[in-house]
């Protein structure tokens, strides 16, 4: 599952590339960063950037996922990114979480240094809050709204 905009306007970019220096990829449901000089994204690396959520639509069939526990879609380098820039009020789902048995309901997190959510520390950005933690389909899911 990852991640996903559970009521907001939806309103997304669908230009920007996964930059080709990302070897890994990256999953639903983190945060990248963009340079819009070169139409390119990273993981964010520090919670005072400017950060959008990866929400792109998976491009698997049934057959693929079954039998897997996986259900995270990773974006390559060089592959689009559907991103959405998370307004206050706005609610997503993620579970793309640094240290996530720590948290709680009603915490405030921000995008840490890996592009996930974390316990907020210094003067980030933007800061979300855990409305609910839930179990979907079987992973630890963040229920957040933008701060």
């Amino acid at each position: 599952m990852a991640g996903m905009v559970t009521m907001g306007n939806h309103n997304y970019l669908g230009t920007i590339e996964l930059d080709s220096s990302v070897k890994d990829g990256v999953e639903n449901g983190s945060f990248v960063c963009v340079n819009f000089a070169d139409k390119t994204a990273k993981p964010c690396t520090s919670n005072t950037q400017s950060a959008w959520f990866v929400e792109n639509l998976n491009d698997k069939t049934d057959e693929e996922l079954i039998n897997k526990t996986d259900h995270d879609l990773t974006i390559n380098a060089g592959e689009k990114l559907r991103l959405h820039k998370l307004l206050p009020d706005e609610h997503f789902q993620t579970t793309k979480a640094v240290d996530g048995d720590s948290l709680k309901e009603g915490d405030v997190v921000d995008v840490g240094t890996t592009g996930l959510i974390t316990k907020t520390s210094g003067t980030p950005a933007q800061t979300f809050t855990i409305d609910s933690i839930e179990t979907i389909w079987g992973e630890k899911t963040f229920c957040c709204i933008a701060n």
